[in-house]
């Protein structure tokens, strides 16, 4: 009741016993209906009104439990030049790009949302999962700030930064630069401090900026103590060779220096009075 070639597979691929493979009778294609028609799936395979390969077909059957018409009918996936022009959310694609170091493919995309018109780059395969290019986020953000006397946009100005960075490294075990700061004992003042309800330590540290302005863009935050907190009353804006003569291995020789001279002093008043008592 079987072919010679299902008999050879049964003996010698699945092991069976010869009696076994004789016997037992070879079983039939089974059929599967769409459309009002009865085939088997390599026959539906090769109908007309299959858009996917076998193997496709066969998977979403199995795996994914799609009716044999859904799985016949919907195409496997669509072409990256047919999706320039798409719209997702206010996300518009304009163009496709190259690829990315991982090989992703990149498109150039429009936000359409009222107020922004920002054009700007990102993954084709992540962009279904955004609505807008992050300007929603951060206008919820400046009208939270608005409440409280100002509109303020943290990804754009580098005030947050500053305030947000000096937070982290005095906080965040998992900061890179924590060992030198929070790992040593450098603290934020309570008044600066991340995390307090309204945002009052950013609305405080913007505070002391408007009293304090930036002289120019190659300026940054500086302690005035190198083992101070960070405070109004212990912080300035230093350049950067400014900054370098604050760090500690400056200090720590300057401080060598002076106990060297201080030595070498006294031992020069010691010669002095010993020359004098000859």
């Amino acid at each position: 009741p079987v072919s010679y070639c299902v008999l050879a597979k049964r003996v010698s691929g699945l092991k069976w016993p010869i009696e076994k493979a004789i016997q037992t009778p070879q079983q039939t294609k089974t059929l599967k209906a769409a459309f009002g028609e009865m085939k088997t799936l390599k026959a539906w395979a090769e109908d007309a009104r299959c858009i996917v390969s076998f193997q496709t077909l066969r998977s979403r059957l199995s795996n994914y439990k799609w009716s044999l018409e859904k799985a016949l009918t919907t195409p496997r996936s669509i072409k990256a030049e047919d999706r320039v022009g798409q719209q997702y959310g206010y996300l518009i694609i304009e163009a496709l790009l190259g690829q990315n170091q991982r090989g992703e493919r990149l498109v150039q995309c429009r936000c359409t949302r009222p107020g922004c018109n920002r054009v700007y780059v990102r993954r084709l395969n992540g962009i279904a999962s955004n609505k807008t290019c992050g300007c929603e986020r951060r206008d919820s953000f400046g009208r939270r700030i608005l409440k409280h006397g100002q509109a303020f946009d943290k990804a754009r100005n580098p005030l947050y930064t500053t305030w947000y960075n000096l937070n982290i490294r005095c906080s965040n075990p998992r900061a890179e630069s924590y060992p030198h700061y929070g790992g040593r004992g450098i603290f934020v003042c309570d008044e600066w401090k991340r995390g307090q309800p309204k945002e009052a330590g950013l609305l405080a540290f913007l505070a002391w900026c408007k009293d304090n302005p930036r002289p120019t863009k190659g300026h940054s935050l500086d302690r005035i103590e190198n083992n101070g907190p960070y405070a109004p009353w212990n912080c300035k804006w230093s350049t950067a060779s400014e900054q370098a003569l604050n760090r500690r291995t400056i200090r720590d020789y300057e401080q060598q220096i002076k106990a060297k001279d201080q030595i070498i002093a006294e031992l020069m008043a010691k010669i002095q009075t010993f020359q004098g008592s000859l």
